[in-house]
This record gives structure tokens, C-alpha cells and sequence, in this order.
């Protein structure tokens, strides 16, 4: 099932070079939170809110006593405060202006490195015409391109790239190198070539019944989410049933009532 399409996340220009595109991106998926769950009070069902606590001073402190801080250090004193306007004075080109200044394959992209994916879709004042241009080069030269967007309070580096059947640019914000962990050091044994053909063989053979019955990725659903619904749904229904009851009894306790009077 399809999602209500978001606003755009950004608005800015494109540029490579001479050529410069304006665009919106539209955030190709849906933000999920980690947990479906919120925490209310078993008698009432308020929504049990967090206070807002200084743990030096063990006292409640309001959103006005808090100021924005970069830690330094353990102790007092191990905070450096950010004013808002120190913040403001950080503005960098990439919060308006993608500069592809490099360019290269698709191939080179670590899939691991890959934070988020946009829609690139034109802004809707432009006619449209750099943005198609850029699309057909791109698709011909069979490369894409490379620079920093920011969002906010962080640079990313942009991916800039056409994307399913070349219907429209995808931009793909990846983590820096600073942000990646090694990976694990292990050892593995050879492997035997006969085993090797074996799994080889298999793998075709799961890739033809893939084939043949037609499947895609989108066969694949959240089977937890779908369960989590489905109690809902039915505790939804119990509930509305008993209040229907509820009201039902009111009704016709009301309506004794009246008859009584009358008698």
C-alpha cells in the first residue's frame, strides 16, 4: 500500500559545473520509530511525560535553563555552550548548493556507507529543462556524481545518481569514513570447490523458483508490525463494543426511568 507523499526535505540547486538544476528532495521512505510503543498511566491511560531533571543538582529545570553544550570533559566544567547565534554563523554552501565536484561509477559507492535516499524531483518553478539534461547525460555516460549536502546540524556526502529505469535522479546522503567501524578481524577456512559448485548450483536453483513464481522484494512484509496491528484491531473492537453495550444500558435505564414517572 502506497504512503501519502511527504513534504520536501530540501530545496536548493544542483550543480555541476555551468549547469545548475533547481530540485526538491523528497525522502524515498518512511520514517519508522523504533518502537511502536508509548508509555501511559494503567488507570487513566495519560501519557506519562519525562521531566526535564539536572542530574548535579538533582533538581526539575525548565527548556528556558537549558542551553545547547558540546562536551569536553568529566566534571564541571566539561561542557563548551553553543550559542544559538555561534550556530547560525556555521552556515555552510552545502545547505543550498550540491556542487558535484566529483565524478565516478556507481560501483565505488560502499552499500554500508549508504545513510538515506531521496527523490530528486524538479522545483516546481523551473521548466524542468536542466534537470532533464542532467538525467539523459548521466544515463549516457553511465556515471554519476559526487559532493557534500547538509541537513541541519551535519554534512553528508551526496550521491547523485539516476535511478530505477532512469525515470528520475536519486540522491543518496552517506555516512563520512570518520563515522564507519572496521570491520571484525576473523579467519576463515578454505573452502572446498566441490562444496563451492554445490552451493553455486543452489543458489540457481532457488533463483529459478524465484523466477517462476513471480516474487519480488515487495512480497516481503513486517510480519510483527502486522501482528502488533492485529491485536490492536481486536482490542480496538472489544472496546467499542463494550462501550455500544454501555451506552445501550444507559438508554434503556433512562427510559424506565421515564416510564416510571409517567406510571
Amino acid at each position: 500500500m502506497s504512503t501519502p507523499s511527504p513534504r520536501a526535505s530540501w530545496k536548493g540547486i544542483i550543480e555541476l559545473e555551468n549547469i545548475r538544476v533547481p530540485v526538491q528532495l523528497v525522502p524515498a521512505s518512511v520514517e519508522s520509530k523504533d518502537s511502536p510503543f508509548t508509555q501511559v498511566h494503567a488507570v487513566d491511560d495519560g501519557r506519562v511525560e519525562s521531566k526535564l531533571r539536572c542530574k548535579a543538582c538533582a533538581t526539575d529545570v525548565t527548556a528556558a535553563e537549558c542551553v545547547s553544550a558540546i562536551e569536553i570533559g568529566k566534571g564541571p566544567g566539561g561542557f563548551v555552550h553553543v550559542t544559538a547565534d555561534e550556530l547560525a554563523a556555521l552556515a555552510v554552501a552545502s545547505r543550498e548548493v550540491v556542487t558535484l565536484d566529483q565524478v565516478g561509477y556507481r560501483s565505488s559507492v560502499w552499500d554500508a556507507k549508504i545513510e538515506k535516499a531521496y527523490y530528486v524531483v524538479p522545483d516546481p518553478d523551473s521548466d524542468g529543462a536542466a534537470y532533464s539534461l542532467l538525467l539523459a547525460g548521466m544515463m549516457r555516460a553511465a556515471l554519476v556524481g559526487f559532493g557534500k549536502i547538509s541537513f541541519r546540524t551535519k554534512e553528508r556526502i551526496a550521491v547523485v545518481c539516476p535511478g530505477i529505469a532512469g525515470a528520475t535522479l536519486m540522491l543518496f546522503t552517506l555516512r563520512m569514513d570518520a563515522e564507519m567501524r572496521d570491520c571484525p578481524d576473523f579467519r576463515l577456512p578454505q573452502a572446498d570447490n566441490s562444496h563451492v559448485d554445490l552451493v553455486a548450483k543452489l543458489l540457481s536453483t532457488v533463483h529459478r523458483k524465484t523466477v517462476r513464481a513471480g516474487r519480488t522484494l515487495a512480497d516481503y512484509q513486517d510480519d510483527y508490525t502486522g501482528g502488533l496491528q492485529a491485536i490492536v484491531a481486536s482490542k480496538r473492537d472489544v472496546k467499542a463494543s463494550t462501550l455500544s453495550t454501555l451506552v445501550q444500558d444507559v438508554k434503556t435505564s433512562a427510559a424506565t426511568v421515564r416510564r416510571r414517572k409517567v406510571a
